[in-house]
C-alpha cells in the first residue's frame, strides 16, 4: 500500500487529484485510436487526447532529427546506424 504524504505536499497531492480523470476516462481515446478501423493503417499522425492535430514544423525537420540521431549514437556509443 502506498505511504500517504502529509503537510503542505499532501495537500498539494490532494487538490491535484481531484482534477485527475478517472482511469477509464484516460483510456478511452487510448483505445478507440488503437481500434478504430477508420485508422488501421495509419501512421506519422499526431492527437491531442481525441482530436487530430497538426504536426510541429521541429517535428518534421529532417535535419534535426538527422543530427538528433547522431548525437545520441554519438553519446551512447551504440554504433548503431538505424534511425
Amino acid at each position: 500500500m502506498a505511504q500517504q504524504l502529509g503537510g503542505p505536499v499532501g495537500l498539494l497531492v490532494k487538490g491535484v487529484k481531484l482534477f485527475w480523470r478517472r482511469p477509464e476516462a484516460g483510456a478511452r481515446p487510448v483505445v478507440r485510436l488503437a481500434t478504430d478501423p477508420g485508422l488501421a493503417g495509419v501512421t506519422g499522425r499526431y492527437f491531442d487526447v481525441d482530436e487530430e492535430v497538426p504536426l510541429e514544423p521541429v517535428a518534421d525537420d529532417e535535419d534535426l532529427a538527422r543530427r538528433t540521431w547522431d548525437e545520441a549514437m554519438e553519446l551512447t556509443a551504440t554504433g548503431s546506424d538505424v534511425p
